[in-house]
């Protein structure tokens, strides 16, 4: 009996690989993003101390759910393109960058959790009542990080 051999990623035919230029066009393309992403953690840092009205408390989530889809699209690219081939040195370190700007923008986005919980119940309950409208407006359109996510849910 022949032993079967494993293919390289170039021998596998193209329909039978991962579409990934449909996040990115190219190495390059991902490689503006990333530095894009580089001044996130200030814009998400800016929020510090101010999630205590509506229209901020707001923004900063509309900034979560951008950031959200961002790093989702940033870090499926990079680490499909390294299982491709886990010796190319290339798209390992995409990869690690990939993790390095998302630890940097959840770094810097920390407050948060802690700031939103410090709120006391009868200012958050009048706030959930200001945003009730806009939640509304959305509950029929999901943003697009959660197709995103749902998205990647069946690649895996």
């Amino acid at each position: 009996m022949a032993e079967e051999r494993l293919r390289k990623r170039s021998e596998v035919p193209v329909e039978y690989t991962w579409k990934l230029e449909d996040l990115f066009e190219t190495d390059q393309a991902w490689m503006d993003e990333y530095e894009a992403l580089g001044s996130v953690p200030q814009k998400a840092a800016e929020f510090q101390g101010r999630l205590n009205n509506a229209k901020d408390l707001l923004a900063f989530f509309r900034l979560q759910d951008e950031i959200g889809l961002r790093l989702e699209k940033l870090f499926v690219y990079s680490s499909c393109r390294s299982d491709e081939d886990t010796g190319n040195n290339h798209y390992q370190d995409m990869a690690g960058k990939a993790r390095s700007v998302y630890v940097a923008i959840m770094g810097a986005a920390s407050f948060s959790g802690p700031e939103i919980m410090a709120i006391p119940d009868e200012t958050l309950a009048r706030l959930v009542t200001e945003l009730q409208p806009q939640a509304d407006a959305m509950e029929d359109h999901p943003t697009e990080f959660e197709l995103m996510t749902a998205a990647a849910l069946l690649w895996y």
